[in-house]
């Protein structure tokens, strides 16, 4: 009983400081990945959302075979625990995200969503010492004669629901860039802002037990009335619960900003920033407490010998001198913590990609990092499969996987960052902390853009299905990047230009220059890239009357009478002839 009582608390306790998601980024058959980048949209025309929840906790510095042990008793395990100074109970937290509404459309280049959101937020660190207190007591002999100091205790703890709105739009083939505008409604906000609070047994006068306490705290809170008033209300619930919308506790909003960058056909580039923004809490109070209490201990040695009266008195005044002073406090904000996502994907054929992943929260003015790198597989268009390797807080053996099965219009998924945390606890030997992470929900997908080589292009439009291509030319490929698809490009592997159907043209004039007679100088077509400066067909170089439009025959000069010799030459010119006589006729003729 006594270690499932520990393991209880740990899993309501214990999460990462940051809901990571790893596993969820830019997976598109999900129209909520834009939750983590506002430019990453799934590549469904509409999507439903019908129900997503997340869920993320991690117990640091304690291994799930730390906990489930078969080779030792439930006391010795939680001795072990407390005993060991390598085992820590800090920095734990508490993450729930439940999206019961989620709405997206894509129109054109544009994609918009909107939905409803409630978030439950919880970080507690508990000093070692306290726990060993609580389980042991204050006069075993560990702690009998030590001075108990509780003064990095940590509580911070809120809850609230929002509404938001998110608009991408595709810049070009290249870019696309999203905003998400969150509006926030308070449910309850708790802190603890400064804690100073230690605890000693000793020996006092004549041997007998000798208590020293000392406390100087101060916590502040938003909404606790309402939600103690929100448990007992009974058949008011409702009416109270539609007071936090009319007047809310907590109000405030925040932005996400995301884009994605397409160097080519196969490797894109995207980054986001999120939760950019506060809530401001009214209906706060104060609650602080400043004291010093000192016990000498019972005039006797007997515990049998010593009243209820006496003990009563005993429990109030301790009670009394540690009771906080409640005052009515001001409005103040808290904000969010940032997160930064940076990733890049490439491409693959048969429908698969791999993925690298950066990622960092911004809390109390530190940097929390974390990496993964996932392979993700598209198998026919009926499922999509992810998995992934992630790094995060000096944890290196966390492996997850996911899977989005689309069964019609109805869209199955779940995902999780550390699968090794929700399987054979007893064999996971190598873990750092017990970490879990995980995501499920329910869509409806209409009009899916399946895209069998990853080039953007869906199927139903794309020229090359099985070839990665360009939007602009329908899906087909243009390996040399010279804007000239390679069903038309003479030189596939080789950048050239337009005009000379995607061949190298130095001088520009539409004739590649492996058959450019003039290949620095621009030309004409007709003679093989060469100038032409009459326009007759006959290159300047072999045109003996360059500025004189003329027939081949006479090396491009004039020749009215059409008999072979040119004008300058001709005898007759306005009479046709033949060469002997000068382009005069025979005589008799």
């Amino acid at each position: 009983m006594k270690r499932f009582l520990l393991i209880g608390f740990c899993l309501i306790a214990g999460s990462v400081f940051a809901q990571t998601n790893l596993s969820f980024y830019n997976f598109r058959s999900v129209g909520q990945t834009n939750f983590l980048n506002p430019a990453i949209n799934s590549r469904q025309a509409f999507t439903l959302g019908l129900v997503d929840n997340y869920n993320h906790y991690y117990l640091p510095q304690i291994t799930a075979r730390d906990v489930f042990r078969a080779d030792e008793p439930a006391d010795t395990t939680i001795i072990r625990l407390l005993n060991n100074d390598a085992y820590q109970f800090k920095n734990l937290h508490l993450f729930n995200e439940i999206n019961p509404l989620f709405f997206g459309i894509r129109f054109k280049k544009n994609y918009v969503s909107f939905g409803l959101q409630t978030t439950l937020n919880h970080r507690i660190s508990i000093p070692k010492d306290a726990l060993n207190m609580v389980y042991f007591g204050n006069t075993s002999t560990s702690n009998f004669g030590k001075e108990i100091r509780v003064t990095d205790m940590q509580i911070n703890v809120s809850a609230y629901a929002s509404a938001y709105v998110s608009y991408s739009r595709e810049i070009n083939d290249k870019l696309t860039i999203g905003i998400k505008g969150k509006y926030h409604v308070g449910i309850y906000n708790g802190e603890l802002l400064r804690n100073v609070s230690t605890l000693k047994t000793d020996s006092g006068q004549n041997n007998a037990y000798r208590i020293s306490a000392t406390t100087d705290y101060e916590m502040r809170g938003a909404g606790l009335d309402r939600m103690q008033s929100l448990v007992t209300a009974g058949s008011n619930q409702l009416q109270l619960g539609m007071d936090y919308l009319n007047k809310p506790v907590g109000s405030g909003f925040s932005i996400d900003l995301g884009m994605n960058y397409k160097f080519n056909n196969k490797l894109s580039m995207s980054a986001s920033v999120l939760d950019l923004g506060y809530i401001n809490w009214k209906e706060t109070k104060n609650y602080t407490r400043k004291a010093n209490f000192i016990f000498e201990g019972f005039p006797t040695q007997d515990p049998t010998q010593i009243d209820s009266v006496t003990l009563k008195n005993l429990k109030d005044s301790v009670t009394e001198i540690f009771k906080p002073v409640q005052t009515t406090g001001t409005s103040y904000r808290t904000y969010f913590s940032p997160k930064i996502y940076l990733g890049m994907q490439y491409n693959l054929y048969n429908s698969g990609s791999i993925g690298v992943l950066g990622y960092g929260e911004i809390f109390n003015g530190k940097l929390y990092p974390g990496a993964s790198v996932s392979y993700t597989q598209r198998v026919w268009r009926i499922l999509d499969l992810r998995v992934n390797y992630n790094m995060y807080r000096q944890q290196y053996t966390n492996l997850g996987a996911g899977f989005a099965l689309n069964l019609g219009p109805l869209v199955l998924y779940a995902l999780s960052d550390n699968i090794l945390g929700l399987i054979s606890i007893d064999g996971v030997k190598q873990l750092q902390g017990h970490y879990s992470n995980t995501r499920v929900g329910v869509n409806i997908n209409i009009g899916g853009r399946f895209d069998r080589d990853n080039d953007g292009v869906p199927d139903r439009k794309d020229k090359c299905k099985k070839i990665p291509g360009l939007i602009k030319f329908d899906g087909c490929p243009d390996t040399d990047n010279d804007s000239v698809p390679e069903s038309r490009d003479e030189c596939p592997d080789v950048k050239g230009s337009i005009l000379a159907n995607g061949c190298p043209d130095f001088d520009g004039d539409g004739v590649k220059d492996n058959a450019d007679s003039c290949i620095n100088i621009k030309g004409s077509i007709k003679t093989n890239g060469c100038p032409d400066e009459d326009g007759d067909g006959v290159a300047d170089k072999l045109d003996d009357c360059p500025k004189d439009f003329g027939p081949i025959e006479t090396k491009g000069c004039p020749d009215r009478d059409g008999d072979g010799v040119p004008d300058k030459t001709d005898a007759c010119p306005d009479t046709p002839g033949t060469k002997e006589n000068k382009g005069c006729p025979e005589k008799g003729k």
